[in-house]
């Protein structure tokens, strides 16, 4: 089970100055369009669970547990293939058993999209020593078609027992890299939904699922 351990930070005019500092890599700029789906009485969102098609692919990012209050840290797991996608969504209680493809839900108005963004993503990889159970570290800074911007420290961890470890790891890398004169950022959807779906948004900030961008 691939785990993703992610600490948003916001960007200051000397973040990249600093990457290069570390021994971060540039790897380079792409843009992707991600469309994010929930049901009619949002039991999607209301549950940490982000389900969106990126470029015309699925992804399904589901909490590693449930929280009391958000912390700064936020660890899902990312599923990418449909048929196991649906396969959580009943698990959870989201789905009835006799729902079969993700697009047949689309059609029946079952799913509907509650966002649409554009990104620009630089990406910056990680090096330096080994550390046991994390993988797949990098940096990206993103930008959105609104204009907003934020960073993030993400890895990779296969199995629960290494995520506290991998917390440890993005909450120090993002402090040294990050704006430390500024608050922890929600991410680039919080900003969005703030603008175009205020009633949902300040749902989501109410239940502890999103920070205030």
């Amino acid at each position: 089970m691939a785990i993703e351990v992610e600490q948003k930070f916001s960007v200051s005019t000397d973040t990249r100055d600093k990457l290069v500092a570390i021994g971060a890599t540039r790897k380079g700029c792409k843009s992707f369009t991600d469309i994010y789906y929930d049901t009619g009485d949002h039991s999607l969102t209301f549950q940490d669970f982000w389900l969106r098609k990126r470029d015309g692919s699925w992804q399904l990012k589901s909490p590693l547990k449930s929280y009391d209050s958000k912390p700064l840290t936020d660890k899902y797991k990312e599923t990418e293939t449909e048929d196991e996608i649906l396969e959580m969504l009943r698990e959870c209680g989201i789905l009835s058993e006799g729902d079969c493809l993700l697009e047949q839900l689309l059609d029946a108005n079952t799913l509907v999209a509650i966002a649409e963004l554009t990104t620009r993503r630089e990406t910056w990889l990680l090096s330096g020593p080994e550390i046991e159970g994390l993988s797949g570290g990098n940096v990206v800074l993103d930008s959105t078609n609104e204009g907003y911007e934020i960073g993030e420290v993400e890895v990779m961890v296969d199995t629960p027992t290494f995520a506290s470890k991998a917390e440890e790891f993005v909450k120090d890398l993002a402090t040294k890299i990050g704006n430390t004169s500024v608050a922890v950022p929600g991410g680039k959807l919080s900003f969005h939904l703030c603008k175009v779906n205020h009633s949902l948004w300040q749902q989501l900030i109410d239940r502890n699922v999103m920070r205030r961008p």
